[in-house]
Parts: structure tokens; sequence; C-alpha cells
């Protein structure tokens, strides 16, 4: 039910789009919208009144020949009026209803039968499901922290990996060309994790790319293991303002889009939360008017003002 509400809601707002541009493409004349109007509604009218015929024909309920007779009579009626405005309206307007009515009906039938195959499938695996219940399943895990820096999130995240499993990996890629940094991040991984018998891998990428050293990894890690369970633990640093979210986690989100398809793979973010205590609660001087990015607000100001003055002023 919400995937469906999703979907309407998405393909309304993609349906008003065209009106929308037809307004600014006309200068804001209202009476370039009543041939959309016209043909939109009445289309509405028929396709309504033609659904109830089929509904009445097939359900046969007490009083169906009457309501058959009505409903019948309505569609026609209607019908006689749409194609009379879509054709002396066509060239003012009508035929976007015309085309924009045919694509979403087709959208909506492709979406349909993509549920359709899913709940099938489904159905098919579930009854695979009791059986496999019966049978006690032990997975191997074997899991990845990718390590920028050793600071508190990827403690964390860590610490969280290795209370799950002994197999735990630690991978740092080593950007560029610089020699020093792989030494220098080896004697802090020493001075702060000296016990620790987590696994630490470095790799050197010198075209500086993070993503696909780290996929060539994994995929290796899959082709040695193939009976493992991949989890990948990702540190992530949460800001505590929503417009700041854009500077952040842009690597994360690119590994996630990357694994996302991946089998035997599980993607797990260990978020801490930027501007709190120890305790989650917020700390600092909290909130104020001043903190809103006013200098982006600006330049989209702007640039709706420039939009609006070149469309439509003028």
């Amino acid at each position: 039910m919400p995937g469906s509400v999703t979907i309407y809601l998405g393909l309304s707002g993609l349906s008003s789009i065209f009106p929308r541009n037809w307004l600014i493409y006309t200068l804001s004349s209202c009476v370039s919208l009543i041939p959309l109007y016209t043909v939109g509604v009445f289309n509405s009218f028929t396709l309504s009144q033609s659904g109830m015929v089929v509904r009445w024909w097939r359900a046969r309920t007490p009083g169906w020949q009457r309501n058959i007779l009505v409903n019948g009579l309505g569609a026609m009626t209607t019908g006689l009026v749409l194609i009379i405005s879509a054709v002396t309206k066509f060239q003012y307007g009508a035929w976007i209803v015309l085309v924009l009515i045919p694509i979403l009906i087709v959208m909506f039938l492709a979406i349909h039968r993509h549920y359709a195959r899913v709940e099938k499938e489904e159905q098919e695996q579930d009854a695979v499901v009791p059986q496999a219940l019966n049978q006690q399943v032990t997975f191997k895990h074997t899991f990845v922290v990718p390590v920028a820096r050793l600071n508190a999130v990827t403690i964390k995240a860590l610490n969280y990996a290795r209370s799950l499993s002994n197999n735990v990996t630690a991978v740092h890629i080593v950007e560029g060309e610089d020699r020093n940094e792989a030494e220098q991040f080896s004697k802090e991984w020493q001075r702060v994790l000296p016990d620790t018998d987590i696994n630490m891998v470095m790799i050197e990428s010198p075209f500086r790319s993070l993503i696909g050293p780290l996929i060539s990894y994994i995929d290796a890690l899959d082709q040695q293991h193939p009976d493992d369970i991949i989890t990948v633990v990702l540190p992530e640093a949460l800001p505590s303002k929503p417009w700041e979210y854009m500077l952040h986690n842009q690597t994360a989100f690119r590994l996630k889009a990357a694994l996302l398809f991946r089998e035997n793979t599980i993607v797990t973010d260990v978020p801490r939360l930027l501007g709190r205590g120890p305790a989650g609660l917020p700390q600092g001087r909290g909130w104020r008017f001043v903190d809103l990015p006013w200098g982006s607000m600006l330049i989209l100001l702007m640039v709706a003002f420039l939009i609006y003055y070149f469309t439509i002023v003028r």
C-alpha cells in the first residue's frame, strides 16, 4: 500500500508538469488551459462510466440491467463530447492530454505487471520456507570495515564488527603516490590499536580511486570464501543540520550503490551524530536563525528570479 501511494503521488506530480510548462509557454494565459481541462474531465467521465458498465456486467447484482443502461448512456454521452472536444481543440492544447493519458496507462500497466511478477516469485520462494525453517543453517561471516582515518566513528565501527565476528578486516585505501601515507597510517594503527586481533589491509590506489579498489578487494574475498556472507560496515558521521548532508558521506553513498546488487553482501551503517554529546543529547548553543544557509538560499532565489524574468516577463 505505501508503495502504491508513492507511485500515485509520483505520477500525479509528473502529469502536473505538462500543464505547468504549457502555462509558462502561453505566458500565463488561463484560457489556454480550458481545452486541457475539457478533454481531461470528459475523458475521466467516459472512463469511469465505462468502468461501471464492465462492473455491472461482471457482478450481475439485482438491478444490474437498469444500472448498466444508465452508465452506458452516460459513457456514450461523455464519449461523444470527448471526441468533439478532442477534434476541435486538438491544436489548442488538447493534444497534450491525448498524448499523456496513453503514456500513463502504459506506465500503470507496466507497474502492475512488475508487481504481479514479483508476487508470483515471492510465492514460489515462500513455498520452500517451511522446509528451510526446520533445518538449522549456520552462516559464515566476513566483516570488512573501510577505514579512512582512525577516529571515534571508525573505532566504533571496528568494535561493532569485532563484537559479532572474529573475522574482521580493516581496509585502508592509500590514495595517490604518497608513500608516507601508508607508513603514517600503519604507525597510527599500532598506536591506537596495539593489541587488536583485527586484520589491517592497505591497498594502493595511484589514481585516487576509492570505490574501485575496495570493490576489487571484496570480489577477491568472495572468490576465496564463496560460502561466506560479506558484511561491509560503514562508519558514517551524520551532521545535525539537514542542509549539511551533502557535505558528508558522499563516498559511502557511492559505495552503497555499488554494493546494492551484490549477492551475499550486506551493508551496515554505524552512525555517529555530529553536534551531540556522548549521551546523544544536543550540545552547544543549539540552533539559531543565523545558522540557515543564507548564501545558498540567496543563490537559489536569484536563479528563480532569472528564470521567472526570462520565461514569463519577457
